[in-house]
């Protein structure tokens, strides 16, 4: 059971910082707390992330005209420990800090199980409530808890913990807020796509607006199982393959179905490197977009790939950059691009997708690159001067790049015979 003493003691403690976060000079920095996100409606994000953190399969949104409702399912619940015990870190006592947080491993970049990005649902709503199976508790003045009643909420079923945050800023008109966060949760880019455990997002309106995203799940055994020996033994590292179908999103009734392909390999003991090639209707690659980089969910940084990257980035502050110069991160680019090179291979061996496609998908132009990501293209490369893997109009010939003239469109494939070339 949840200690209420350690509660207690986590207001008094809360309540002398505030006094000094209230100070005239002070002003600036609960400012640039709060407000750092330049994207209307952030905590989305957050909220997902520390659904999924703590296990939950099915999340749902309840927006209505004067707050917003968030339950989940997760099965780890809140706790609370001494304010003065800084090696176990109760979830009340991260929610309820700035620039704390209850995980300590700086490689896993989770948006955070309440870190201070949970502070970005402030700029919704001054008093935040939570409702949990142990306690139920609302948080004032950016960082100090206060006790509620412990009544079962009408929302809430048996085992989910339930936020509320009414609408009481007077800086953000319900209205507004309202709008926001509804284009917010019409238009997440495949939110589940990257999660561990949160397998369901179900949102609805006052007005009768009502929407989800699942995923379907993986169709028949996994096609490709690909794994490199070598590697194993040294890295304990092991590629893997899925092919998803689908995400579904509906607003409305109106249905958008898409289909992946995931190669995936770990980093460390619970996470992992992930790129995913998206398919168009007839199962082919479709490379006429460009991505931005996934952090679990999208960042501010466009890569420049044709192809979906997500890796457990060290991120800015706001979570919209990823941190330049870090060992961690260049270390994750340079899995990342490994894995894309061995994929790319795999995809080829077995073909499993229509190769013209996958080479549109390519980063053979490197001009739209950005320069953090460019080992992911000499890793490209780098494969395909080594292995043959080009095609030819040989139907079973393959060649290295080392070997071969690239058309630049079909009809340059019969207009010089091979043994021209030569």
């Amino acid at each position: 059971m949840l200690n209420i003493k350690h509660f207690h003691q986590l207001t008094q403690d809360r309540e002398d910082s505030v006094r000094l976060l209230n100070k005239p000079s002070m002003r600036g920095i609960r400012a640039g707390i709060v407000e750092k996100y330049s994207e209307k409606a952030h905590f989305v994000y957050e909220l997902l992330q520390n659904a999924d953190d703590v296990g939950a399969t099915e999340v749902r949104f309840l927006l209505r005209k004067n707050g917003l409702y968030f339950i989940h399912n997760g099965t780890q619940h809140f706790t609370v420990t001494p304010p003065d015990d800084v090696q176990n870190i109760g979830h009340i006592n991260a929610i309820t800090a700035i620039g704390d947080s209850s995980k300590k491993d700086a490689n896993e970049a989770k948006i955070g199980k309440f870190g201070i990005g949970f502070k970005a649902v402030f700029q919704y709503t001054n008093t935040p409530h939570i409702y949990d199976p142990h306690i139920s508790f609302k948080i004032k003045d950016l960082i100090v808890p206060q006790l509620l009643p412990q009544e079962p909420h009408p929302l809430r079923r048996e085992g989910d913990t339930l936020f509320y945050f009414p609408f009481d800023r007077i800086e953000k008109p319900a209205q507004d807020a309202v709008d926001e966060i509804e284009d917010k949760l019409k238009n997440l880019p495949f939110p589940l796509l990257f999660l561990r455990h949160l397998k369901q997002i179900n949102w609805e309106t006052d007005n009768g607006n009502k929407g989800n995203y699942h995923l379907i799940g993986k169709t028949g055994p996994l096609s490709i199982n690909a794994q490199n020996d070598e590697k194993n033994d040294k890295n304990g590292l092991n590629l893997t393959f899925e092919n998803i179908e689908a995400h579904v999103q509906t607003v409305n009734k109106k249905t958008i179905k898409q289909s992946f392909l995931r190669f995936s390999q770990p980093v460390s003991d619970n996470q992992n490197v992930q790129i995913v090639f998206l398919l168009d209707d007839n199962g082919h690659i479709n490379y006429h977009k460009k991505y931005p980089a996934y952090c679990f969910f999208p960042t501010k940084v466009m890569t420049g790939l044709r192809f979906l990257i997500h890796a457990p980035f060290l991120l800015s502050d706001s979570r919209e950059g990823i941190k330049q110069k870090e060992k961690w991160n260049e270390y994750l680019v340079h899995q990342l691009a490994e894995l894309t090179a061995d994929s790319i291979e795999q995809l080829i061996a077995f073909n499993y997708i229509e190769q013209e496609s996958l080479f549109n998908a390519l980063p053979f132009e490197r001009t739209d690159l950005d320069n953090l990501f460019m080992p992911i293209s000499d890793a490209i490369l780098q494969k395909f001067h080594q292995i043959p893997l080009l095609p030819t109009n040989k139907n079973e010939l393959k060649v290295t790049i080392n070997n071969a003239f690239l058309a630049e469109n079909k009809n340059a494939y019969n207009l010089i015979t091979n043994e021209q070339l030569k």
